[in-house]
């Protein structure tokens, strides 16, 4: 069974603006932010702040190993000079 549609379509008018816009739209802020203000520190110190830190804890670290490092040589040439008496 076929069925037929007839339908005609006719042109609209393109659709008018209910208010033509004068200017284009910007929006305008409902706050202004604040100030901008540098940081209080350089950033260029804090990194020198940084590596400083970072140094004298090497340079402990190395001291603690090296006084280590002595103390078992001590205790070696003692155990060499015990065994060349006996």
């Amino acid at each position: 069974m076929q069925t037929l549609f007839a339908v005609s379509f006719q042109a609209a008018p393109p659709p008018q603006p209910a208010v033509p816009a004068p200017q284009p739209a910007v929006m305008q802020p409902t706050e202004h932010p604040p100030p901008y203000s540098p940081p209080s520190y350089n950033q260029n110190e804090a990194a020198a702040q940084a590596g400083t830190e970072d140094l004298k804890r090497r340079q402990e670290e190395l001291e603690r190993k090296a006084a280590e490092l002595q103390r078992k040589e001590q205790e070696l040439q003692r155990n060499m000079d015990y065994q060349s008496k006996a």
